[in-house]
């Protein structure tokens, strides 16, 4: 198995490399990294997916977009991480999902996709995703929004599991906030800071 980060944003709604900003013990990309090596074990790497331009940090290997500099925000990191085989993948603006959540999802899908859903729509960008759905990746119309990616999960047969079958209650949602600027930030460290000593950043 392995796990790709996708690190490629370029921060725009920050107003900084929001990779590097810092939460918990480190930054969002490590706490993010951190929580996929810990799913991925021993049996594969992590690499960290995103534009060549971006290739900034050297927390991890480095995987190319495909296609690079296409216009295709994360539908090209996600493409690149199935091209090289797939597995588990993870925005690098959602930091705080738990390993044992991204753990259960290559079981669950086996060849077909398989992501949380909330909200009803599925968490395609905190997902696993093999090899199997390459082609459907590759008849998604080009475009910088997270919508083309649902669209590849869903024409691909993608399961969108809800909290509890993944061993969650709706309490935990908070754990899947996604960070877009510093406001969403300051929300996610409030949210940890009133839940100290509920979360183990070894991931649960």
């Amino acid at each position: 198995m392995q796990g790709f980060v996708l690190a490629g944003g370029d921060g725009v709604r920050f107003g900084a490399d929001k990779r590097l900003a810092p939460l918990g013990p480190g930054t969002m990309l490590g706490v993010a990294l951190d929580h996929l090596r810990r799913a991925v074990g021993d049996d594969g790497p992590v690499w960290l997916v995103g534009p060549p331009e971006r290739r900034t940090v050297a927390a991890a290997p480095w995987l190319d977009d495909e296609p690079a500099g296409a216009g295709r925000g994360p539908l090209a990191g996600v493409l690149a991480a199935v091209r090289r085989g797939g597995g588990l993948i993870l925005g690098a603006y959602m930091p705080l999902v738990p390993s044992s959540t991204l753990q259960v999802l290559p079981h669950l899908g086996r060849s077909r996709p398989a992501a949380p859903r909330l909200g009803g729509r599925p968490l395609a960008l905190c997902a696993y995703w093999p090899a199997q759905a390459l082609d459907a990746l590759e008849g998604v119309s080009a475009g910088w929004d997270e919508a083309r990616v649902r669209d590849a999960f869903v024409r691909s047969g993608g399961l969108a599991m809800p909290l509890d079958a993944l061993g969650l209650a709706e309490e935990d949602a908070w754990m899947f906030s996604t960070v877009h600027t510093p406001y969403d930030l300051e929300v996610l460290r409030g949210e940890l800071e009133r839940r100290k000593g509920m979360w183990e950043w070894a991931g649960r």
